[in-house]
């Protein structure tokens, strides 16, 4: 063929719309003669279009017809089969069978001929693609083979078109013709060529042309019905009537159905359902101005934080690049970090990423230039200590060698010293210059990150940081309600602004009707009008019809909005070769190397490298870094899900395995830095037993790390694969040793006595029992006793205990039986048996130290000497020891601060706080309390914060900030019910109400009291009883009881002190009663009182009762 200009060639056949399609796809005349029916398909040229520009090709070469030389298979499997979003359209002809009695044969071809011409015009207009003649119909597909935006909508079109032209068609006198149309639309799968010459068509497989086909059966004459799926996409476009729940053959369960009337009178889908005020200025400029006035005050030196949320796509990226081209030519520094949703249980991921990427270390660099540039990176914020560059190579798993110092301890110190040192980096870079970070997509950040947030902003205020978190709506950020942070929410545009955006993305003037239907489908959401525009530039008029957003989205695999899949995949399906490289990035992930991927795709480099241009110059990857070390990123998000939806699942599990055995083999510190990637892969890829191995790979690392709540998600990771595999003794094993090791994680994040613990302990006793593990079941059962005495199931408690202590004797193991015999200390203690708590403290301690495990920590959470010595202090402290109680306190703290293991000072810290608090002794419980509050920080074991925000609470309201202090007290108890702890209550309830009363609420404190009452009624704990009595006759004697009923409360307040030896509560009430004679007048019954409780104490005198006993009693002498 003679050199040929193919666009003019193509404006000749009246078909000048391909023009820019052929031109971009590098067809010329060259190519031209080549050009198949399979290959116009897959461009998404129209059927009668199809036929014109063949039967031209062969006018052009002097042949028959170009079909005859295609290659014809009886499968064809070229693009790959793909799962696609599809909307199926399905008409047939009203009585046609009546017709064709009628009518002699050939009479009936001509009608037909008309008919199906008229069927075919009406859907390849609006771009729908045939795949097969039915007889008396046709089945049409919108959204393949090339995607097509609003494929609903047009499928819809289609279908009333064919209401109003079928009938006009007259193609005989007296013959009238009418039509019904059912559409549909869901998920197939689409892509093989089925049969030959003329049974060839095109194969979906899925439900929705069964349904289609269903609902044409119950559409009117020359009426449309839609299915819900349908009716989702193209709701507010077109006016509805609801024909009902109908029972359609063939298909489970009753389905909902819709008469498409005509179309509505709405501008857009969203017009229609959002009545909602939007922003006036393109760019955001009203925004923009808020970030701009916090960065002046950040740059004054105040330390801000900015939450940005709005819906994907939105504009939240934009805004803040926005952001930091306004500020462009100030001298500052600018951190951009980014969450992933691959990476949301891998601890600091977004910020090693920077550093990455900062520093330019890639996959095959040799460790030493790595840690040549950390160091070179971490210098730009000063003289950096080698300590602290030490911390970043191990966060960035670089081996320093002797290069630089070791950090010696345990790996929660190495946490919270790196917790430090990433804020000392950032605040340093502020004090040279003012420092903008940005970190997106915190929907997807990982609890540490969040944790390592939040420390910084607990540090301090006077830094010259502005931080911008951008994130989705259903994310709920933890640091709204500080005096530094604010928060906004990003509307969609407006049309004005629609218009103004679609024409500087296009760069180039639209015609008016065209940027309408963009903006009409984009509904304001600045990602669609972006893509959707790039869209328009790229295709003919057909792909300018644009969707709409459906926010209406499941939580299936894939978070895209229906109709913006389309909108992505119709520039994907432009890429042919490219796409499928997109598409194994996709499975990679948001991030790809090249090396990764050119392992992965059976290609030759300079093809890939092509194939990755190509994907570049479409503007749906960028690049960074230098050949062949290059990584690429998916532009968005949305792009990357897109890509990777249409994979068949049997497609992805062979590129998971691929991708997964390729890091394993060639990338040993991915493997090691990055556990939860394998993982993923590995489950992706449906290989259960090594998903197995590697959630529990990564979930050992979060626990030593204490990264407690990315080590129970990965656990769960790991124990939901369990049940994919045949039972047996190793499934069995496995399952028993991963729920074994969630213990302590479990409780650092749910408490002891929480549900998903309780479960756990149950299933383990289960596993335990059938493999035989004596030394675990001990810890199991301990362990399940525990939990129910903290939720005050006493009886269940003592059960378990039971068990457990039979077990140990069988086992002659003496310091478990002493560890159960603990349990039933603390359960004599909380029920006011203060003698018998007492002895069973004695015996435990004695047990200990007879056993030689008393400073040993075992199977047991905590040391057992300073743990039980703690605890018993609160029995003797009651029991009127009061200087024995005070030397208990005092000897735990000691050697529980010298261990330093954190739970037992967890555990010695709280009792003592307590015991101080019984004292009343606020300065004591705000020190110990503060102490208690920096460990579980430190460590992760937020479970302990229902203990904290107690004491704390108490101590704030007993020295004047009654607000602040019954604030902490009531989110405490809010913890306790999440984390189902009761333990304790009935006396945090009491002293609460005793403030209360102190303070004139005492209707409040009566309230209170009642429900102390109830709670120890419904558990048992009788411990603070007494002070129950107490409090309540002081709140009647305010409210102005009588004294007779006054007098009563204090007697049962001394009868139950009597009964339980609770020698200090006696002592407090006789107190507080001798008060009440006094200003009666009966000062002789005051003394008497008074003076004989107060006389059997020898010791702690110094104590707040003691000394408020002897003022009354001096007050009376």
């Amino acid at each position: 063929m003679q050199s040929l200009d193919v666009g003019a060639w193509l404006e000749e056949l009246g078909l000048g719309q391909y023009r820019a399609l052929f031109s971009d796809q590098a067809i010329d005349s060259d190519v031209l003669p080549d050009l198949t029916g399979d290959d116009l398909v897959h461009l998404g040229v129209p059927l009668g279009h199809r036929k014109k520009i063949l039967k031209a090709i062969d006018e052009l070469l002097g042949r028959e017809t170009t079909e005859q030389h295609a290659r014809s298979k009886l499968v064809r499997t070229w693009p790959d089969a793909e799962r696609r979003q599809l909307t199926v359209l399905i008409c047939d002809m009203v009585e046609s069978t009546d017709l064709a009695s009628k009518l002699d044969p050939e009479e009936l071809r001509k009608v037909m001929g008309v008919y199906l011409d008229a069927c075919v015009n009406a859907v390849t207009s609006l771009g729908g693609f045939i795949a097969r003649y039915t007889g008396d119909g046709i089945v049409a597909y919108f959204g393949y083979p090339a995607a097509l935006e609003n494929a609903a909508e047009r499928a819809v079109r289609a279908g009333l078109e064919l209401g109003q032209v079928v009938p006009n068609l007259a193609p005989l006198p007296d013959v009238t013709l009418h039509v019904r149309t059912g559409i549909a639309t869901g998920l197939v799968v689409v892509g093989d060529l089925l049969g030959e010459g003329a049974a060839r068509e095109e194969a979906v497989v899925g439900e929705t042309p069964a349904l289609a086909a269903r609902l044409q059966g119950l559409a009117p004459p020359d009426g449309v019905a839609i299915a819900g799926s349908t009716r989702r996409l193209v709701e507010g476009m077109f006016e509805l009537e609801f024909l009902g729940m109908c029972d359609l053959k063939g298909l489970p369960g009753l389905r909902p159905v819709w008469r498409v009337l005509h179309e509505a009178a709405a501008e857009s889908r969203f017009d229609a359902t959002h009545p909602a005020d939007l922003t006036e200025v393109v760019g955001r400029e009203d925004e923009l101005s808020l970030l701009l006035g916090r960065w002046r005050t950040a740059c004054e030196g105040e330390r801000q934080l900015v939450l940005l949320t709005g819906e994907a796509g939105i504009g939240k990226s934009r805004l803040c690049m926005a952001l930091a081209s306004r500020i462009a030519t100030e001298s500052h520094f600018i951190i951009r970090l980014q969450c992933s949703p691959f990476h949301t249980v891998s601890a600091l991921h977004p910020i090693f990423t920077y550093f990455e990427r900062v520093a330019g270390l890639t996959l095959g660099m040799e460790p030493e230039e790595k840690l040549n540039r950390l160091i070179a990176e971490m210098q730009k914020s000063g003289n950096v200590a080698p300590e602290t560059i030490a911390l970043f190579a191990d966060l960035l798993s670089i081996p320093i060698g002797d290069r630089l110092p070791r950090h010696e301890g345990a790996p929660e110190k190495l946490k919270s010293l790196t917790l430090d040192a990433l804020d000392d980096w950032v605040v340093n870079l502020s004090r040279l210059k003012p420092v903008l970070w940005i970190l997106e997509d915190a929907h997807w950040i990982d609890p540490t990150t969040v944790e390592a947030i939040s420390h910084g902003l607990g540090r301090t205020n006077s830094a010259r940081i502005l931080a911008v978190i951008t994130h989705r709506p259903e994310f709920h950020p933890p640091w709204t309600g500080r005096s530094q942070v604010a928060s906004f929410s990003l509307n969609r545009l407006s049309r004005r602004q629609s218009y103004e955006l679609v024409r500087r993305v296009a760069r180039k003037d639209l015609a008016d009707a065209l940027v309408e239907q963009i903006v009409s489908k984009a509904d304001g959401m600045p990602l669609f009008i972006e893509e959707l525009t790039k869209v328009v530039i790229d295709s003919g008029p057909y792909e300018a019809s644009t969707g709409s957003y459906d926010d209406k989205r499941g939580s299936g695999e894939s978070m895209i909005p229906v109709t913006l899949q389309d909108s992505l995949l119709a520039r994907l399906d432009r890429l042919t070769e490219s796409k499928s490289v997109a598409q194994i990035g996709a499975v990679i992930g948001r991030e790809f190397s090249f090396e990764l991927l050119a392992a992965v795709v059976p290609s030759k480099p300079k093809e890939l490298e092509a194939a990755l241009t190509l994907l570049e110059a479409a503007d749906l990857i960028s690049a960074r870094g230098n050949p062949p070390e290059v990584i690429y990123t998916f532009k968005h998000g949305l792009v990357q899900e897109a890509a990777y939806s249409t994979l068949l699942i049997s497609r992805r599990q062979k590129l998971h395995k691929r991708i997964a055995d390729t890091l394993q083999s060639n990338s040993a510190q991915i493997a090691e830095a990055q556990p939860e990637l394998l993982a993923h892969h590995f489950t992706e890829a449906g290989l259960i037993s090594q998903a197995i191995d590697w959630w529990a790979r990564a979930a050992s690392r979060s626990a030593g790390r204490y990264n407690n709540i990315e080590a129970v998600s990965q656990f769960h990771r790991a124990l939901g694969l369990l049940t994919h595999l045949a039972d047996g003794s190793s499934t069995q094993r496995r399952e028993f040793e991963l729920r074994i090791a969630m213990i302590e994680p479990l409780y650092a994040t749910s408490g002891y006595s929480g549900t998903e613990v309780e479960q756990n302990y149950g299933r383990l006793l289960e596993l335990g029992q059938d493999l035989g593990e004596t030394r675990q079941l001990l810890r199991i059962l301990w362990g399940r006793a525990g939990g129910a005495l903290v939720r005050c199931d006493f009886p269940r408690a003592l059960e378990y205990v039971g068990s457990f202590l039979e077990l140990a004797r069988r086992a002659e193991d003496g310091t478990s039986a002493a560890q159960g015999v603990r349990i039933r200390a603390m359960i004599a203690l909380a029920s006011g048996e203060l003698v018998t708590a007492r002895e069973r403290f004695l015996e435990v301690i004695e047990e200990f130290e007879r056993e030689g495990t008393a400073t040993t920590l075992g199977n047991y959470l905590t040391i057992p000497r300073p743990t039980t010595l703690a605890q018993y202090s609160i029995a003797a402290q009651q029991l009127g020891r009061l200087d024995e109680a005070e030397e208990l306190c005092v000897r735990s703290l000691h050697e529980a601060r010298e261990r330093g293991h954190h739970l037992t000072s967890c555990y010695v810290i709280y009792h003592c706080a307590m015991k101080s608090m019984v004292e009343q002794d606020p300065v004591a419980v705000f020190s110990l309390a503060e102490e208690l509050v920096e460990i579980m920080n430190r460590h992760h074991v937020f479970y302990w914060e229902c203990f904290t925000e107690a004491l704390l609470g108490w101590a704030s309201a007993s020295t004047g900030a009654l607000d602040t202090g019954l604030a902490r007290l009531q989110r405490s108890r809010e913890i306790r019910d999440r984390v189902q702890t009761r333990i304790w209550l009935p006396y945090f309830l009491i002293s609460e109400a005793d403030i209360l009363m102190q303070n004139q609420r005492n209707d409040e404190a009566i309230a209170l009291l009642d429900r102390a009452a109830a709670e120890a009624d419904a558990t048992g704990q009788r411990y603070s009883e007494a002070e129950e009595f107490r409090v309540r006759a002081c709140a009647r004697l305010s409210q102005g009881a009588s004294l007779a009923e006054v007098e009563a409360l204090f007697r049962r307040g001394l009868e139950t002190a009597q009964r339980q030896n609770a020698r200090l509560f006696e002592l407090r009430t006789a107190t507080s009663l001798a008060q009440v004679w006094r200003d009666a007048g009966r000062i002789d019954s005051a003394r008497t009182l008074l003076s004989a409780r107060y006389g059997g104490f020898t010791n702690g005198h110094g104590t707040t009762d003691l000394q408020k006993a002897r003022s009354v009693l001096e007050s009376i002498s």
